[in-house]
């Protein structure tokens, strides 16, 4: 495919590293040790708040170069290893002010042929750009996470906020973005499919968080899964004029405080999963240029159709990242992180 795809990535991406910087700094003192989970290698440091942050920003930073060999992160951060003592706010922030600078330029100089190289780590080989799109998802889930932990203790939980402008791009370049995009967008639907799949029946209709503002039952865990699930299938269809999900699905979120007449159960919202990945499996490799260019049009902005995946993927991704964080924090197993989508799951 040949479509203006820098701004896309930038704006996406720019995006997710914004959510990260609001909610770094919106932790208050008494989180920023917080231990979100126990690390499997008994380090506990890189289960803490502070921690993850940090191991966020190194692999973005790695990511960003391509290839683990002879990569080092700037002092006074380590690869693999987190000192005894928290790193502070502002070495974090200066971290991902670089972090940022080198994503902008990284992107403004691919080439068709550095984008389409293969990197290898021991998961996997993608192509450089698709490295990319793995790495966004792995900035949005850990931001999910501390994102979550601050909700939960009733302090603002940033929210997503973009401010989009449409920019001209590079269309000269040879990507096969309908693989790539298809890779990534459905690995992060796995990882919510594993999430719904993974919890109890005790747990269905467990509050993720408290939110006097608004019905309690939005924050439970049955709604987050249908909440996910329903703008995954409505921004595959691109428009919300016209768009309908299966029955017994209803357009409850398009309805200002409204709640379906009764709760989904596990299997109606499974089967709904299913449907939005062949869904998405067959639009989005299925793409041409003129389809992916095509302007999609809601209160938050005006995107490409291509680029309101990459936006839908990071949704996902936050979703499936804070339902399995709730999993965990309720002694049950995590489900694990994909690195791509499943090529036997239909």
């Amino acid at each position: 495919m040949r479509i203006h795809w820098q701004p896309m990535l930038r704006q996406q991406f720019g995006a997710a590293l914004d959510i990260l910087e609001r909610t770094m700094l919106a932790c208050p003192a008494d989180l920023w040790a917080a231990q979100l989970w126990d690390d499997e290698d008994g380090e506990q440091e890189f289960g803490q708040t502070w921690g993850i942050i940090t191991h966020t920003l190194i692999w973005l930073d790695l990511y960003l170069t391509g290839q683990a060999e002879g990569f080092a992160p700037p002092p006074p951060f380590q690869r693999g290893k987190l000192l005894a003592t928290p790193y502070s706010k502002a070495q974090l922030q200066t971290y991902l002010d670089a972090c940022r600078a080198k994503l902008t330029a990284t992107i403004d100089g691919l080439t068709e042929a550095t984008a389409n190289r293969l990197c290898r780590f021991r998961w996997m080989e993608p192509s450089f750009v698709e490295l990319q799109l793995y790495t966004m998802r792995h900035v949005v889930e850990h931001t999910a996470h501390v994102n979550l932990l601050i909700g939960q203790h009733g302090d603002p939980a940033p929210q997503d906020v973009v401010d989009y402008v449409y920019e001209e791009g590079r269309g000269d370049m040879d990507i096969p973005w309908q693989e790539i995009v298809w890779r990534q967008y459905g690995a992060a639907l796995d990882v919510l499919g594993d999430a719904i799949a993974a919890c109890p029946a005790e747990l269905w209709r467990g509050r993720l968080y408290d939110d006097p503002g608004a019905r309690p039952e939005y924050a439970e865990v049955w709604y987050r899964a249908y909440h996910a699930l329903f703008w995954v299938d409505l921004y595959l269809f691109g428009a919300e004029e016209g768009f309908l999900p299966p029955a017994p699905l209803g357009l409850i979120e398009m309805v200002e405080d409204d709640l379906p007449d009764r709760v989904y159960t596990q299997e109606e919202l499974l089967t709904y999963w299913a449907i939005c990945r062949n869904k998405m499996r067959e639009t989005l490799l299925a793409l041409d240029d003129e389809t992916a260019a095509r302007r999609c049009s809601f209160a938050w902005g005006e995107v490409s159709f291509l680029e309101l995946q990459l936006y839908s993927m990071r949704h996902v991704q936050e979703h499936a990242a804070q339902l399995s964080l709730y999993l965990g924090q309720h002694g049950l197993p995590a489900p694990d992180w994909v690195s791509m989508a499943r090529p036997d799951r239909e």
